[in-house]
């Protein structure tokens, strides 16, 4: 893959030009990184034609009209274009072309705030933060001040989030929500007595803070290649989820928080995990209705069918756990507790892959075994005394859950912490 931005817009147009406009969209994406796009006719151009050629394989009809009227760089066409690649989920893209209003008019309220949405939605929360703040004059409006805040707090800011926090104020109760969810971000911090930058802490600080939920294990592979305690594509084995449960179970105890029952949804992995948690915990098991008070337990949340889903996202005072979370695209439930961040794990009891016995690796088939044996194969697993991750000592867990009550957020946000992602 080239790194020189001129060289990726190149291979996004010969992408679009020969019938690929989804590997064009994803070269546009890191094309639209370089920090000097929106102040070059011919780079920003160019970008607009694939675009628009992009749109016109997609049957993008509407996308395809603002590149087309685009083409001549006249600030509403570009704004008009910026917040219809926004629409069709593509803010990396949008973002130059924002740059490019905003460097014509500067401080324009609508211009600032589409500017710093694309920002935010692209993940680049820093510079979202910092376009707001270059505006001091437009922060009394309540959004755009809230977006400082926001945007601070992805960024691992505290001090800028606390001061801008501070003067968020509104009589408006459609403006409760978001004036809440920043605060409850801020107390968590203070909970844990978070003081500076985002380098200075964990990745189980930082979903804690933003997410409201406790990690339970740290992925101790591929620091130097950036991953930083997530993981990317992984094999689960009975001995891994047995310490995760056995993590789980500890904090549970620790903060007399032990639920009165277990409960399982209908997938074979839930049931899995809830028969062997509630074996661990003493307490009895069950299947999950909305009716029913305990600790409901996932798998992967993505494995559950629409209407469970649907159910399980209504219900009033759940308290959850799910052995994994997809961390790339995470489910809009945010459990209480979760096992690990991964952006694929392959369970047990899946198809999967397997080393041969001759060398090599062989496909295995799912499995066709009940939930109560794969349980009973969790509890007898052993956990083994694999590498363990900066920070994540049954000591240091420990410390953390006896500071840190779970309280899921409304949303799973990735935070100051990134990882590599693969795919």
């Amino acid at each position: 893959m080239a790194t020189d931005d001129t060289d990726l817009l190149g291979e996004a147009a010969s992408q679009a030009r020969n019938g690929d406009p989804q590997a064009a969209a994803r070269s546009l994406r890191f094309a639209a990184q370089s920090p000097k796009l929106h102040t070059d006719d011919a780079r920003l151009g160019s970008l607009i034609d694939t675009v628009a050629r992009i749109a016109g394989s997609m049957n993008l009809d509407d996308l395809a009209h603002r590149a087309t009227g685009a083409s001549g760089l006249v600030p509403q066409a570009l704004y008009d274009l910026g917040y219809e690649l926004v629409e069709v989920g593509l803010p990396a893209v949008a973002v130059p072309v924002f740059q490019r209003v905003h460097r014509v008019l500067p401080g324009q309220a609508p211009v600032v705030s589409e500017l710093a949405s694309a920002l935010e939605r692209a993940g680049r929360h820093a510079e979202a933060r910092d376009v707001l703040m270059s505006a001091p004059e437009l922060l009394e409006d309540f959004w755009l001040r809230y977006l400082v805040v926001f945007n601070a707090l992805c960024a691992g800011d505290l001090v800028s989030a606390r001061t801008h926090e501070a003067l968020l104020s509104s009589e408006d109760p459609s403006q409760a929500h978001a004036q809440d969810r920043v605060a409850a971000m801020l107390s968590r911090a203070a909970r844990l007595e978070v003081q500076g930058s985002s380098e200075a802490f964990a990745l189980r600080e930082w979903q804690y803070i933003l997410n409201g939920y406790v990690l339970h294990h740290l992925s101790p592979f591929g620091w130097d290649e950036g991953m930083r305690g997530r993981y990317a594509y992984s094999q689960d084995g009975l001995g891994a989820i047995r310490r995760d449960l056995d993590s789980l179970a500890d904090a549970l105890r620790a903060t007399d928080t032990i639920p009165p029952r277990v409960l399982w949804l209908p997938e074979r992995g839930s049931k899995t995990l809830a028969l062997a948690l509630a074996d661990l915990l003493r307490v009895p098991s069950a299947p999950w209705s909305q009716r029913t008070d305990g600790l409901v337990v996932a798998y992967d949340l993505a494995d559950l069918d629409e209407e469970s889903f649907t159910a399980l996202a209504a219900s009033e005072a759940l308290h959850l756990f799910s052995r994994t979370v997809r961390w790339t695209e995470p489910s809009s439930l945010v459990p209480s507790h979760v096992g690990l961040l991964a952006q694929t794990l392959i369970a047990p009891w899946s198809a999967g892959l397997r080393m041969a016995p001759g060398g090599g690796v062989e496909q295995t088939p799912e499995s066709v075994d009940p939930p109560e044996q794969w349980a009973r194969q969790v509890l007898d697993a052993d956990v083994g005394t694999d590498e363990v991750a900066p920070g994540d000592t049954g000591k240091e867990r420990l410390r953390f859950v006896k500071s840190a009550s779970p309280e899921p957020s409304d949303m799973f946000l990735e935070g100051p912490i990134r990882s590599s992602r693969f795919g």
